[in-house]
């Protein structure tokens, strides 16, 4: 697997595994209708707002550090 991510603190990283159950059940509720996994999954233009203010991972992870979007790129589809 390849996994990278950019500017996020050791202690961050820790607590995101927190939210992996809730990241990944989007990410499959999103990929399951995805036109093209050459597109990548980007949070601001593909999860409604409404979803984004009641998400634990986005107010609780995200919003602290002042993250505002994550984008998603899947480079091998087997």
């Amino acid at each position: 697997l390849i996994y990278r991510t950019v500017g996020i603190e050791p202690y961050w990283l820790e607590q995101q595994a927190k939210y992996i159950p809730e990241i990944h059940a989007r990410l499959l509720e999103d990929l399951s209708t995805w036109p093209s996994l050459d597109m990548p999954h980007v949070v601001s233009r593909h999860i409604p707002q409404t979803d984004l203010e009641t998400s634990r991972y986005f107010q609780e992870f995200l919003k602290p550090q002042g993250l505002v979007d994550v984008m998603s790129f899947f480079l091998i589809h087997t």
